[in-house]
Formats: structure tokens, C-alpha cells, sequence
């Protein structure tokens, strides 16, 4: 992970977090090549989610989002320039793929009306979120990354109506800064390719540095995601994977997406288990293909070999 020793240059100090920034450059209103792809990917995959009003707003608001300044942000002792790229997609691709746990939630029962309480567990970069502020919803993102912290965390970045958005950085529930700002009352909660198996809990030797601490164990992780949900409220996880490693060959943490808890782990929090370790493959590959995920020319492509390649898993739970 990067050091936390994050501050900003230019001519006039604004503090942000765990860091400070400065003397933007303006973005030009005119050109936003990147937010007409966003809102060229919410068109390509739109109608793999015909049935599902709720993601339809989503897809909507991708057209709606605005043009970004260029930051400036020390970063390990490096000035680097961050723009509208890192600010809507960063390094975990097209905010436009949070469409499916979105589906997954949705069809689960979640709540989606205007001003519906949703948290996001590892959020990454916060376009999605954008999105799902401008489809209507209340949302909340935690994350440990400083220099998302340097980026994302001026009064501006929360302003996207009719929904809100609020960014808490820091380990939670492991800290009590971090309860305090996330609190509870959540109709539901999602996180996308962070609570893996295999970050948690991997089934062979794994590099210490490619694992995630949650700061806690399990049973009081588990016991505060059943804290911060309604009653009914719904928790997904979904996790995109490559393809695992052969036996005898190097683990690969991140190729392994099942859920990090067990069946049993989830009853006895106090969730209805309604989908456990489902494999959703065949649907990935489906939205990746729309996504142009297996082109290397393409924005977001990546050159995937998604027959081989590309595996999903999601399990949905509801707050007893």
C-alpha cells in the first residue's frame, strides 16, 4: 500500500484528510472524453439489465456526471497529477461494472427508493458512487487508501444531487472514528472485489502483502455489518476473479472470490444466507464482453481472455 505521507503544492493550501491540495487546473466543461465513455459503457451493457428499473437510474446518471479538475498530490515523496480518470476510475476500471451487484441487491429485495441508505465496503474510486448519489440514493463509501483520502475528500467531491454522498477513510469497524462517521440504519450494504476468500482467508501460503487485515475478527466483522443494517436490509458481496493458479504453482489471493466466511459464520450473526457462493460467470462475461474488456485497444479493456480467464462469485444475505 502507499505510505500515508500525502500533501499538496501550488499557491494556496486547502486541508484535505490525511493531506493537504492546491492550485487546481480547471477542467474544460467542453471536453470530457472520459464521461462520454462512461456513458458510452452504461449504453453497452443497458440492455443486460432490461428487467431492473433500479440500475436503469444508474446507467442514467452516467451522462450526468462532471467534468473533474487535475490535483496536484505528493505521493511518496513524487508530485503527481491526478485527473478525471483517477478521480471516476482510478486503477479499478469502468465505474459502469458495479452495474451487476447493483442487480444482485436490487432483485434481492434492497432498497432503492430516492434517499435510500446504501454503504460500500472498499469502494475504491468514488464514480460509482457518483452515479448512485445522482440515481437518488444516500451513499457511503469507506476505504483505507491515503491518497484517495488526498483526492476525494473536498466538500465538492460529495456533491452530486438529488442523493449524497459521504467518504469515510480509515479501517473500519476497527476503529471508533470509523463507526462514529459510518453509524447504522443502512437499507444495504455492497462491496466489490475486496472481501475475498482469498484476502481473508486464503487457502494456501500467500504474500502477506497481497492479503487485507479487517482489523477485527471475524465474528465482530460479521456482528457489525448485521449492526449497520436495517432490519431486512440487504449485504452483497460480488467478486470478479482471474483464473486460479495451478497446484504447485504461486497462490493468487485475488483469483480466489468465494465468500471469506462461511454458510454458518452468516446465521450466526444474524443473517438469512439467501445466495451463498453462486457462481456468476457466465453473467461476468456477458457484461465484460459488452464492456470490451477483452480488447486492448478499447478505454477499459484489459485484453482478457474471458473464456479462461474471467470467473465471478456473489453471496446475498439479509439482516434477520
Amino acid at each position: 500500500m502507499r505510505r500515508a505521507l500525502l500533501a499538496a503544492i501550488g499557491l494556496a493550501a486547502v486541508a484535505v484528510g490525511g493531506g493537504c491540495r492546491q492550485g487546481e487546473v480547471p477542467a474544460d466543461p467542453a471536453k470530457s472524453a472520459l464521461i462520454a465513455e462512461i456513458a458510452a459503457d452504461a449504453e453497452r451493457v443497458r440492455d443486460l439489465f432490461a428487467d431492473d428499473a433500479f440500475v436503469q437510474r444508474f446507467l442514467d446518471a452516467a451522462s450526468t456526471l462532471k467534468p473533474r479538475a487535475t490535483r496536484r498530490v505528493l505521493v511518496d515523496d513524487v508530485e503527481r497529477d491526478f485527473d478525471e480518470a483517477d478521480y471516476y476510475v482510478a486503477r479499478w476500471g469502468t465505474p459502469v461494472a458495479y452495474a451487476r451487484i447493483l442487480d444482485i441487491a436490487a432483485k434481492a429485495g434492497a432498497t432503492t427508493d430516492e434517499h435510500a441508505r446504501w454503504l460500500d465496503f472498499g469502494f475504491g474510486a468514488p464514480g460509482h458512487l457518483q452515479m448512485l448519489s445522482r440515481a437518488g440514493l444516500d451513499v457511503v463509501g469507506v476505504d483505507v487508501d491515503p491518497v484517495g483520502e488526498a483526492l476525494y475528500s473536498l466538500p465538492e467531491d460529495a456533491i452530486a444531487p438529488p442523493g449524497s454522498i459521504s467518504l469515510v477513510y480509515g479501517r473500519w469497524p476497527g476503529t471508533v472514528v470509523t463507526k462514529a462517521k459510518i453509524a447504522s440504519g443502512y437499507d444495504a450494504i455492497v462491496s466489490k472485489n475486496v472481501l475475498k476468500r482469498g484476502y481473508i482467508h486464503p487457502a494456501r501460503e500467500a504474500d502477506p502483502k497481497h492479503l487485507i487485515d479487517l482489523g477485527v475478527d471475524d465474528v465482530t466483522f460479521l456482528r457489525e455489518l448485521h449492526s449497520a443494517l436495517k432490519p431486512g436490509g440487504i449485504m452483497v458481496i460480488w467478486n470478479l476473479c482471474p483464473a486460479q493458479s495451478a497446484p504447485g504453482e504461486r497462490y493468487i489471493p485475488w483469483a480466489d472470490g468465494q465468500s471469506p466466511f462461511s454458510r454458518g459464520d452468516w446465521e450466526a450473526a444474524g443473517f438469512e444466507v439467501l445466495a451463498f457462493d453462486v457462481d456468476d460467470t457466465a453473467f461476468a462475461r456477458k457484461m465484460a464482453y459488452a464492456l470490451r474488456f477483452d480488447a486492448p485497444d478499447a478505454p477499459d479493456g484489459q485484453g482478457w481472455d474471458l473464456e479462461h480467464d474471467l470467473r465471478a462469485w456473489y453471496t446475498t444475505v439479509r439482516r434477520r
